[in-house]
């Protein structure tokens, strides 16, 4: 609904339907991918210094995602690799047609999400075994 104020037209490259669920798409597998990123570091870090991940992880998006890549200075050719980079390429495919990249930037926008859920996976459980060990140093005396 909020796309309809916009007039987006989801039927450029693909048919309306498609592109309308195939931006829908691309759109959650880019919140995943950075919001799984987002629980590593929360896990990791703690709720006190998520600010700094936050911050951090949306100027490294950010600056990368507006200028075509190759007008880019050196330094950000890293970003052929974020998340929002890759659902701005993918959603102006959908939209304007331009050259079609879509199975790329989602692959790599799937990849962003399965590693950030093993990474949360494996500090989950190692934040756990460590609040364990704690727990029992602290019950036993050792």
């Amino acid at each position: 609904m909020v796309t309809l104020p916009f007039k987006a037209h989801f039927g450029a490259h693909y048919t309306y339907a498609g592109g309308f669920f195939l931006w829908a798409f691309t759109v959650w597998l880019g919140m995943c991918a950075l919001g799984f990123a987002l629980e590593f570091a929360i896990t990791i870090l703690g709720p006190k210094f998520m600010g700094f991940f936050l911050l951090a992880i949306i100027i490294a998006n950010v600056s990368v995602a507006s200028v075509p890549h190759e007008l880019q200075p050196w330094i950000y050719r890293y970003g052929v690799a974020m998340p929002f980079y890759n659902v701005g390429r993918a959603v102006r495919t959908i939209i304007f047609d331009t050259k079609n990249e879509v199975a790329q930037n989602l692959g790599i926008l799937l990849a962003w999400a399965v590693f950030s859920m093993i990474t949360v996976s494996l500090a989950t459980w190692l934040m756990r075994r460590k609040s364990v060990n704690e727990y029992r140093r602290a019950k036993h005396g050792v």
